[in-house]
């Protein structure tokens, strides 16, 4: 209660600042989603839900999430501020230990100095609950993100800058199994940027990241004790390409590709050196078909299921159909292939390597009523094939929801 409160206060604040500034800086959403899930917890057939939440009666549940929040945006002159603020609570009916209260703060402010000089400093805060895909608990793990970044850039042509950026992040799991995952980064980039007018804005980077684990790892990723605690602190070199290609104006594409170098001081047999991108290709020609795609090969370093790091690669198809001018049918399909390359235990014991392959398809209705009100429902299938013992699972699940936007 504490929380909303403290948001819907935020509302007001923010709605008065943006009301001196611009009627039209400022917005506030409210949505209400209905959801239901076959396999809450993401077990495989063979175990039923009362063997991790006593008394759990099948492994379905019917649950809501309500969403309220609000945004600013402001250019002044050349500077631009923008904020957003919302909370999120969900209610189950079958796990009701579930029910949880999430959070997001963000905020961040755009500058330019005369010509050359430019650049930017961010913020974040928030709290969400991990799913159950990669955790089973018998409570909910609130996890708590934090995070600050600035940049700092210098323009030596019209379309020619150099580059530098930091920023941090950490986070907290609140359940203890999940403790040793709290990680604390620290990252450095520098660089060049090409921005032309045309709407290309690349980057030529060189980043470091030092990531600290405060809590040592004492089980491996299949849940099996390690013989002694283990440090997961790592250092990361990466050369990337970031950015954005516009060469239609119904086309786009973006993200980055880059050699990636991991280190562990501790554990020399999990480093990591190679080829890691991901790239997201959007094609709208405002007809009757749209159609999105990403793909890549990336090596976690904040969502790790255990304190390692896992490799994931992954294709995702998404396309549209306009039924009408306000009505979309949408479809998805995504595959994942992730490695469990890091984890300690694997590399004491010799055990295989976890692999995990998840497969996602979906269809989708989506529909403005008008300039305020839309809705929309999505039937999607989830299904794991691991490894690891008692890792695969099915899961159905049907959402709808409605939004209101003023």
């Amino acid at each position: 209660m504490r929380i909303l409160m403290a948001v819907l206060a935020s509302l007001m604040a923010g709605s008065v600042l943006a009301q001196q500034a611009d009627g039209k800086s400022w917005g506030v959403n409210l949505s209400q989603n209905l959801i239901h899930e076959s396999n809450l917890l993401r077990l495989p057939s063979s175990i039923p839900a009362s063997a991790i939440v006593q008394g759990a009666s099948g492994n379905s549940d019917f649950y809501s999430v309500t969403r309220v929040g609000a945004d600013f945006d402001r250019t002044y002159s050349k500077q631009r501020l923008q904020a957003q603020v919302g909370t999120d609570i969900t209610r189950f009916s079958n796990f009701s230990r579930f029910d949880s209260v999430g959070y997001n703060l963000f905020g961040r402010f755009d500058w330019q100095y005369d010509r050359n000089w430019y650049g930017h400093a961010q913020l974040g805060l928030s709290r969400s609950r991990s799913t159950f895909v990669d955790f089973r608990s018998s409570e909910p793990n609130l996890v708590n993100t934090q995070s600050l970044g600035a940049a700092v850039g210098f323009r030596f042509t019209p379309v020619w800058s150099s580059y530098v950026g930091l920023d941090t992040i950490a986070t907290d799991n609140s359940v203890s199994p999940l403790k040793p995952n709290n990680l604390e980064s620290t990252n450095v980039e520098a660089g060049l940027r090409y921005q032309p007018e045309d709407g290309t804005d690349l980057f030529v980077l060189a980043r470091r990241s030092n990531g600290k684990f405060p809590n040592r790892q004492i089980n491996d990723v299949n849940g099996n004790p390690l013989p002694n605690a283990i440090d997961n602190s790592f250092r990361q070199n990466e050369l990337l390409i970031r950015g954005v290609l516009s060469p239609s104006t119904v086309a786009r594409y973006q993200g980055q590709i880059g050699l990636t170098q991991r280190r562990h001081e501790n554990f020399p047999s999990r480093d990591f050196s190679g080829l890691t991108f991901q790239l997201d290709y959007n094609w709208n020609p405002q007809g009757l078909w749209s159609f999105q795609a990403s793909a890549g090969n990336t090596i976690g370093a904040v969502a790790d299921v255990s304190a390692n790091y896992i490799v994931s690669r992954f294709i995702v198809l998404r396309p549209a159909l306009s039924i009408t001018p306000k009505t979309l049918l949408r479809g998805s399909l995504e595959w994942r292939d992730r490695q469990f390359s890091g984890d300690p235990g694997l590399a004491i014991s010799n055990t295989p390597k976890r692999e995990d392959r998840l497969t996602t398809f979906g269809v989708g209705i989506s529909s403005t009523i008008n300039r305020n009100w839309s809705w929309s429902a999505d039937l999607r299938q989830e299904s794991r094939n691991s490894n690891a013992v008692n890792q695969d699972f099915s899961a159905r699940v049907f959402a709808v929801s409605a939004t209101l936007q003023f």
